[in-house]
């Protein structure tokens, strides 16, 4: 390969010797061996969510999530945003901010929930910035079931607009959102206690014929005598 104004182009990556000549004759003093790197890759940031404790729940209780955000490709993160979206059967007890998980680096990770955009109680946002390659954010969040509804609640979370420190875009999207579910159990029956007896019409009545059962929450329910 040779050039007549000592500019090359599109060069592959790897090592090449370049040498200068006069006249039709090479010099060592012209001599140089350099590297041609390969191209930066892009910034690539994966997230994975899980519950701690049970996933099976009833109304009242509270859900622990943890979310880690991890770099694992790339070139370092220079900013992004976090969205974790509850479903409409829990509400946001506190959020809290973690630290980068290598003990070198003692740069925060943004405190989920500020700001809190549209109103929406159950969408919290954080953003933010320098997040090396290999080095990871950890969030908690603490959300209260509040549906007494048997069903499977999703909580979703994604990782939105990254950019590189090289200002690319993240082009690998396919991991940045996971889901943690967790399962509402059936209300307890309810429990029927200093109950009273009360025949139809206030006289006596026959056997197998339902009364009314008034329980201790004043809620009526039916009975039959056998």
């Amino acid at each position: 390969m040779s050039t007549a104004n000592g500019v090359f182009s599109n060069l592959a990556a790897g090592s090449y010797t370049a040498t200068c000549t006069v006249g039709g004759n090479g010099s060592p003093a012209c001599t140089k061996t350099f590297t041609v790197n390969p191209p930066a890759q892009p910034v690539d940031l994966t997230i994975v969510k899980t519950v701690s404790g049970s996933t099976i729940v009833n109304s009242g209780d509270i859900v622990t999530y943890k979310f880690v955000v991890t770099n694992v490709a790339g070139t370092n993160a220079k900013s992004w945003t976090l969205h974790d979206t509850l479903p409409a059967g829990q509400v946001t007890l506190g959020a809290y901010q973690g630290f980068v998980s290598d003990p070198a680096n003692g740069t925060k990770c943004g405190a989920l929930g500020s700001p809190n955009r549209n109103g929406q109680e159950n969408n919290q946002y954080v953003s933010n910035a320098n997040l090396p390659v290999g080095q990871s954010c950890t969030y908690t969040l603490k959300a209260r079931v509040i549906s007494s509804t048997p069903a499977t609640q999703i909580n979703n979370v994604c990782v939105e607009n990254v950019v590189g420190t090289n200002n690319a875009n993240e082009t690998n999207t396919s991991n940045n959102c996971d889901d943690a579910t967790v399962t509402v159990n059936p209300p307890a029956p309810a429990v029927c206690s200093g109950l009273t007896l009360t025949p139809p019409n206030g006289g006596t009545s026959p056997l197998n014929v339902n009364y009314s059962c008034i329980g201790a929450n004043s809620t009526q329910y039916n009975v039959t005598i056998i």
